[in-house]
Order: structure tokens, then sequence, then C-alpha cells
């Protein structure tokens, strides 16, 4: 299916590609439709129906183009935040880790944090998006209370419930970016329809002068 929708694309994001098209169907309609079988009055006014129509699907497709564009903008700007949010549970493992080895190096202390300073640069390497980290990964610090205070403990609290509401938004937008199969073919096909029934009415008002001349 994807390989259908990408020749599909690789067509109607091709300015040369669909002007030829437009060119062509305009040419066959007016052949087909004034020259060898014309049209009566009636049929011609029917006709609209089916550019109009073409031409309403045509604005749905800009609009799902329209969403998508809007939902890339706010994945970027989420993902900085999620970052953010991510660097400053980092950076506190690390300034804590640094300030428990360099005071006192052979302590539980500092075993602890390294212990945890490590396992979160695992996590984080991991994964290619921004990982999931549970609150459970705090646990390890309930055993060195000498450092991490319970009011210390509530900070790098707060910056994983940070971290984490940050994250869920991110991955929510991701999730609204996804496209349904039927929705990418509307958008693939966005040019071509528009093309297509413009030269439906081009054809028509050529049919229309030709009559009035007649």
């Amino acid at each position: 299916m994807s390989d259908i929708i990408s020749a599909i694309e690789a067509v109607s994001y091709n300015i040369y590609w669909v002007s030829a098209l437009f060119v062509s169907c305009a040419l066959l309609l007016h052949v087909l439709f004034i020259v060898h079988w014309p049209l009566s009055l009636q049929r011609w006014k029917q006709s609209e129906y089916i550019w109009i129509v073409l031409t309403f699907i045509s604005v749905l497709g800009l609009v799902e183009e329209s969403r998508r564009l809007n939902l890339k903008q706010e994945i970027s700007r989420h993902d900085k935040t999620v970052v953010v949010a991510r660097d400053s549970v980092h950076n506190w493992y690390m300034n804590y880790q640094t300030y428990s080895c360099v005071t006192e190096p052979n302590t539980v202390q500092c075993a602890v944090m390294s212990d945890s300073l490590k396992g979160l640069n695992l996590l984080i390497a991991s994964s290619q998006d921004h990982p999931e980290i549970p609150v459970s990964f705090l646990l390890e610090l309930n055993s060195i209370n000498e450092l991490v205070s319970p009011s210390v403990y509530q900070v790098i609290y707060a910056r994983l419930n940070k971290y984490s509401a940050a994250r869920m938004k991110y991955l929510a937008f991701i999730a609204s970016a996804r496209r349904s199969y039927a929705r990418q073919i509307i958008v693939a096909l966005t040019p071509l329809l528009f093309i297509f029934g413009l030269a439906i009415k081009l054809t028509k008002v050529t049919a229309e002068y030709a009559r009035s001349n007649n």
C-alpha cells in the first residue's frame, strides 16, 4: 500500500507532471465532449456536481495537510520541552553523584548515586525516542536519606513528574500526526483531483462559449 501512495505522491508533488496532466485532461475532455460527443446543456449542468465534489475532496486534503503541518510544529516544540525536562532530571542525578563521590568517594551514597546515574544513562541511550522514567526509579534514593532528604527528594520527584507530563503530551501529538490509509490517499490525490475538476470546469466553459456562438 505504501508503494502505491509513494507512486501517487511522486506524480502529485511534481509541478511538471501536474501541469502535463491538467493540459492532457483538458484536451481529452474537449476532444471527447465538445468535438466527438457534444453534451446537452442539461448534461453540462449536471457535470457541475462532479467538479464541485472533486474540489471539495481536494479541500479536505488541504485541510488534512494543514493539520499535519501544524502537528509537526507542535511536535517539534514539545520535543524541546521534553528534552529540557529530561535534562533537568539527568542533571540532578549527575550533580548529586558528583557531589557525593567527590566529598566521600567510598560510601553508600556514592555507590547508590553512581548506580542510579548509570541506570538512567542506559535507559536514555536504549531508546530512540524519549523513554519512560518510572517513579519506581527513585526508590533507591530512599536508602541514602543522609544525602537525599525528604525536601530534596521532592525536588527530583517534581522534576520527574514534569518530564512524564511533557512526554505524554509529546506522545499524544505523535499519535495524532499518524494518518490512516484513507487520509494518506486523499492527501496524495488532492492535486490530481483538483486539476481534473478544473479540467471539467474549463471544458464546460468552452462548451458554453461554443454554444453561445452558434
